[in-house]
């Protein structure tokens, strides 16, 4: 499931892999159906859905392929007026026109108005016309054989329980938009718009470049979803959003407190899951912070963890690491990323924001860094005999042997 919405107002829905909305706090769902030239396509079903993230944001589409082209659903999240709403556009990307049907579920009570459909006698679905033809049934099943078989009508009385369907005319190259939200949309953004809205949002932090493209994905969708979610203080922080980080820190403060002290008292316990607890501890302004990291030295290296700890943070320590006295750069470098080039701007550390690229001449790699006043700067998975106390630099390091080479003679 993959939730949408805004900073503000947090997750409003989430978005299963064929396209099927659930808004928060609902018990009800949204699906969809295209009627095409040959039949009905339900998306919940069919083996032709894709599904991404546009450029890496919370805007989520969803492509079903239908026998002259492509159907696509894009939901995500956005304010109107002072809401949060859910906006659901559908656009038909073939050169014929289909029918479209949208359909709730679960829901006990549905309506519609001209072109609203309330739940529960609340305002729910705002349609950008009044549906053509509407059909219910007790169950899904049952809806989509009514539907599909043209049984829909031109008119539907209230429905107190069970599954209801509301059918459009889509004209080929356009696009309807509805709307998940209590009162009337207005002054709605573009999806273009939430996606460049999101990209700001992001840029405020630490900027990464890897020479993966999967990764780097990873990276731009992760960090964006953890200021959607907001419920992970540690990948706020290392990704450079601080006021964020601190905010959920004071929130998750007491539950991470105790887990930390059942941690403190295993035989074995998690050496990394106690230093992220004291970290976040430490971020709440909690005086149990010192003692949860003392209790870190007695833990153990790759104990099985009491919760999962987010990739992002295992990328970000790949990058930037801090040690005692110091930083480490590239502590773990990919063979298939030997030759290319990396970039980390403005990394947040306990010493101070850390910059740094590497470039490479032939099999030795260049490392330009920028780091705080007598920091100790390494690259120990390039050249693990390198430091350097200078704020400012470029260095040369010792060349790299080729991926393949055993590691015992990497170094001569």
């Amino acid at each position: 499931m993959t939730p949408v919405g805004t900073i503000a107002g947090g997750v409003t829905a989430t978005i299963d892999d064929r396209g099927t909305v659930a808004p928060a706090g609902a018990r009800w769902t949204l699906g969809w159906w295209v009627g095409a030239e040959d039949r009905w396509h339900r998306a919940e079903r069919e083996v032709a859905v894709r599904q991404r993230l546009v450029d890496d944001t919370p805007v989520v589409e969803t492509a079903m392929r239908v026998p002259s082209g492509d159907v696509v659903e894009r939901v995500f999240g956005a304010r109107s007026g002072g809401d949060d709403v859910v906006v659901v556009e559908l656009e038909n990307q073939s050169p014929v026109p289909v029918a479209l049907a949208l359909f709730l579920a679960g829901a006990k009570r549905i309506a519609v108005d001209d072109a609203l459909v309330t739940v529960d006698r609340r305002p729910a679905l705002w349609c950008p016309k009044p549906p053509a033809r509407a059909a219910s049934a007790r169950e899904v099943e049952l809806l989509a054989s009514i539907v599909t078989s043209g049984g829909a009508a031109d008119s539907l009385a209230p429905v107190k329980r069970g599954a209801v369907a509301f059918v459009w005319p889509l004209a080929h190259r356009t696009t309807l938009r509805f709307v998940l939200g209590p009162s009337a949309p207005s002054s709605l953004p573009t999806a273009e718009q939430v996606v460049n809205g999101w990209r700001v949002q992001s840029d405020r932090g630490v900027r990464i470049v890897v020479p993966d493209a999967a990764l780097q994905a990873t990276i731009e969708a992760g960090r964006r979803f953890a200021l959607l979610t907001q419920d992970d203080a540690l990948v706020l922080a290392r990704y450079g959003y601080r006021d964020e980080a601190v905010a959920v820190a004071e929130r998750v403060a007491p539950a991470v407190a105790a887990t930390a002290d059942r941690m403190a008292r295993s035989k074995a316990p998690d050496r990394q899951a106690l230093l992220d607890a004291a970290e976040v501890l430490a971020m709440a302004g909690e005086e149990q912070a010192a003692s949860v990291a003392r209790h870190a030295a007695r833990g153990v290296d790759g104990a099985a963890p009491v919760a999962s700890r987010s990739p992002l943070l295992d990328v970000r320590d790949q990058l930037v690491r801090e040690t005692d006295d110091g930083v480490a750069l590239c502590s773990v470098v990919p063979d298939d990323w030997l030759g290319q080039g990396i970039e980390v701007h403005d990394a947040p550390t306990t010493h101070g924001p850390v910059s740094f690229a590497v470039r490479w001449h032939g099999d030795r790699p260049a490392l330009l860094w920028d780091a705080p006043a007598g920091v100790r700067v390494t690259a120990p998975g390039l050249d693990p005999t390198w430091s350097s106390t200078q704020p400012k630099g470029d260095a040369l390091l010792a060349p790299v042997a080729p991926p393949g080479t055993p590691v015992s003679l990497r170094r001569g």
